[in-house]
């Protein structure tokens, strides 16, 4: 074997690794693609909201903070896996966790209903528009405790409000987190629509 055909055997074998790969979001699933990718139809959203250039962190006004029991406020961590901004909410009652809220430009709830991964999914209405709800696919909606929820509201093709919960400790049940994650992210939708 000729040395430019190892160097394509490896890497042609390194690409196949890496396409095997899912890439994950702040330590939680990630979308990975259907071998044969269908077309999930969502409820028509009553308006289209571009979620570009949107700062997180002016999303819940401080009334907005005081209902969901925010305590601090501040960017998201680095953004290495995922291009678009983070805003993180500290939350001490009736537990602590950690809100993130992420305005993602690039990626829809349509490449979450239309793909394979490792979280289970349901499609709710968040004050008319479509959204859905992420939990891991090892936990169960009524559950007495989880890792993770996250709610998505569908502002534009292609675009998606996002909020994340990840509790501190075990004292929130999974309905509860999901709750959580819907009241906050139909807060930030409140207020985008003021300002968009």
């Amino acid at each position: 074997m000729t040395f430019r055909v190892r160097a394509s055997a490896i890497v042609l074998l390194s690409a196949l690794a890496l396409a095997g790969c899912t890439q994950v979001d702040q330590g939680h699933p990630g979308p990975t693609s259907s071998p044969t990718k269908t077309t999930t139809s969502l409820p028509p959203r009553p308006r289209d909201i571009d979620l570009a250039r949107v700062d997180p962190c002016k999303l819940l006004t401080a009334d907005q903070q005081r209902t969901l029991k925010i305590y601090q406020a501040g960017p998201g961590p680095d953004q290495t896996q995922t291009p678009a901004p983070t805003c993180s909410f500290q939350v001490r009652s009736p537990a602590d966790f950690v809100l993130s809220l992420s305005p993602e430009s690039k990626r829809g709830v349509e490449e979450w209903l239309d793909s394979t991964g490792n979280v289970k999914k349901r499609v709710i209405s968040a004050d008319g528009f479509p959204a859905v709800q992420l939990i891991n696919m090892g936990d169960d909606w009524n559950s007495s405790s989880g890792s993770f929820c996250r709610s998505l509201i569908s502002t534009a093709k292609g675009q998606e409000l996002s909020m994340d919960l990840e509790p501190l400790n075990k004292n929130l049940t999974q309905a509860q987190m999901c709750d959580i994650t819907l009241q906050a992210v139909k807060a930030a939708l409140a207020t985008l629509q003021t300002i968009k």
